[in-house]
């Protein structure tokens, strides 16, 4: 009796040590085998990877990263973005986590509105520097001088109306 992970999951649990250990190198190299060897690299794969390079603060490689995941269909996470916008974000690159936010927004991964109350942007459960950034987004973006009415921010600890962007 084999006691061998299959493929997917062998990887999956080497791609996660090197995210707890910052070895950002063996988790894309990992990663890229997957896609090689024509295995599932989307979600689970890929949000490990980006947390690897996040930990190891390769804010470029977790930005193409997620670029490229996104343009080869792969199914990038709120949990991906996130690590991603965070990268750029705590290496003084705002510019890039927003265009990350936006793409994250188009590919309906993240929002900040709060669906249940108009003009209401929720943060809540969001890491931090991705909170920053929504608010960025939605202020340079989407509120402009459109606004007609009381705008309201929710955030800090409490319940959440989602993931937000939370860790896996």
């Amino acid at each position: 009796v084999s006691h061998l992970l299959p493929p997917v999951a062998a990887h999956l649990e080497a791609i996660k040590l090197c995210a707890d250990t910052a070895d950002w190198q063996s988790a894309c190299m990992l990663l890229q085998h997957m896609i090689d060897a024509g295995l599932d690299a989307s979600e689970q794969p890929l949000t490990a990877t980006l947390r690897a390079c996040a930990a190891a603060g390769e804010w470029q490689r977790a930005a193409s990263l997620l670029r490229m995941a996104y343009a080869e269909g792969l199914t990038c996470t709120a949990a991906a973005y996130s690590h991603a916008i965070c990268a750029c974000e705590d290496a003084g690159h705002s510019e890039e986590a927003t265009q990350l936010y936006a793409l994250a927004v188009q590919d309906g991964a993240l929002s900040h509105w709060d669906p249940s109350e108009p003009f209401t942007i929720d943060l809540r459960g969001f890491k931090p520097q991705v909170a920053i950034c929504a608010l960025r987004f939605a202020l340079q973006h989407e509120i402009g001088n459109y606004l007609q009415c009381d705008l309201k921010i929710v955030a800090g600890a409490g319940v959440s109306r989602g993931d937000g962007g939370a860790p896996p």
